[in-house]
């Protein structure tokens, strides 16, 4: 199946329990930040943190409640640029919709270094211009807003229909991280985003725990 980071995911609706899962997470990420965004001599290889990702069940509560259970998936396509030159990728998958997407609060894509991480981060912020990077949860980051596309009633197209979403990509260490919302209005859509964004940087902490793989 084509994979995009794009236009993989789909979430659920906007929920209040995704503000205060954030908010229940924003100290447990400031106490990790660092050691996930600056990996000290010792830490494991890009590699191992890969198998990690994909060996590690998730487990953090950090994500909204009404987050559906989910599967652990190596992203492989290599049809798709953004895991060009990654030691991989992995996807957090809830399941797929009537036309084959797959589901999911977002994905991972593991660099060989932060170095790397970094250049590949600021390679696709030079391929949108008029996007800034700002400070998100503490890591260099970006949010896209994705309008949209609902088919006029009657129309006689083809089309698939999808709704509008917010995509933050940040970089932590070796590993860009993306996280999607959507199903709401664009400012629903941006808080579903970071919360699954808070999930998957303390399911990130706790795979490079020392003792977690």
């Amino acid at each position: 199946m084509p994979i995009s980071r794009r236009s993989i995911l789909r979430t659920a609706s906007i929920a209040a329990p995704a503000l205060s899962a954030l908010r229940a997470g924003r100290e447990s990420l400031a106490q990790g930040a660092t050691s996930v965004a600056t990996p000290a001599s010792g830490q494991m290889s890009s590699r191992a943190l890969l198998d990690a990702l994909l060996a590690t069940p998730v487990t953090t509560r950090l994500f909204p409640s009404d987050t559906p259970e989910m599967n652990v998936v190596e992203w492989i396509d290599e049809s798709d640029t953004d895991l060009d030159g990654a030691t991989g990728g992995v996807i957090l998958q809830t399941g797929e919709d009537d036309n084959g997407n797959v589901m999911g609060p977002g994905v991972y894509i593991v660099h060989e270094s932060p170095e790397m991480a970094r250049a590949v981060f600021d390679i696709q912020l030079a391929n949108d211009p008029g996007i800034a990077t700002e400070s998100i949860l503490g890591f260099p980051g970006v949010i896209t807003r994705i309008p949209g596309q609902v088919n006029p009633p009657g129309a006689d197209v083809t089309s698939e229909e999808f709704p509008g979403s917010s995509l933050i990509t940040i970089f932590a260490g070796p590993v860009i991280v993306s996280a999607i919302g959507d199903g709401g209005e664009p400012d629903a859509n941006d808080v579903r985003a970071l919360a699954n964004l808070a999930g998957m940087l303390d399911h990130l902490r706790l795979v490079q725990a020392p003792g977690a793989a």
